[in-house]
């Protein structure tokens, strides 16, 4: 799993986009250290499981965000 998030300050003062990896817990779930409020994009990529990936506006400081991944298209 992937947090992606803008920082200030990168080069020319612009904003950066910051990356965090994380693996999940045996029952999927996985807890994020402090992260700024603001836009979000987390992405999930499973072997298995169609990769999933949104952008989410985060205004509380404490707050879940439940995914739930689709199988995998048939392909005939």
């Amino acid at each position: 799993m992937y947090v992606r998030y803008y920082t200030s300050g990168g080069f020319l003062r612009r904003e950066k986009l910051a990356e965090l990896d994380f693996k999940t817990n045996q029952d999927g779930s996985v807890k994020v250290p402090e992260i700024p409020q603001g836009k979000i994009l987390i992405q999930v990529i499973a072997k298995g499981w169609h990769t999933y990936g949104k952008w989410y506006d985060i205004e509380k400081e404490e707050e879940s965000v439940p995914i739930k991944l689709d199988p995998p298209p048939h392909w005939y």
